[in-house]
C-alpha cells in the first residue's frame, strides 16, 4: 500500500475503521498478483513493521 491508497482509505471510511492507524509499506502498485518478489518483499517487511505496533487498548 502506498500513502495515496492510505489517505483514500481514510477519506472513504472515516468514522468506521476502528483505529486512526493504517500502516504503509511504500510498496510501488507494479507487482501481478502473488508475484514471487512481491511475496519475498512482504515477508521481510510485514514483521518488522507489525513489531512496531502497540495495540491500543479496548
Amino acid at each position: 500500500m502506498e500513502k495515496r491508497h492510505r489517505d483514500e482509505l481514510r477519506t472513504r471510511f472515516r468514522g468506521a475503521l476502528p483505529d486512526a492507524r493504517i500502516l504503509t509499506l511504500g510498496i510501488p502498485d507494479d507487482y501481478e498478483f502473488m508475484a514471487a518478489d512481491l511475496v519475498a518483499l512482504l515477508h521481510r517487511l510485514v514483521p518488522g513493521r507489525l513489531n512496531t505496533v502497540n495495540p491500543k487498548d479496548p
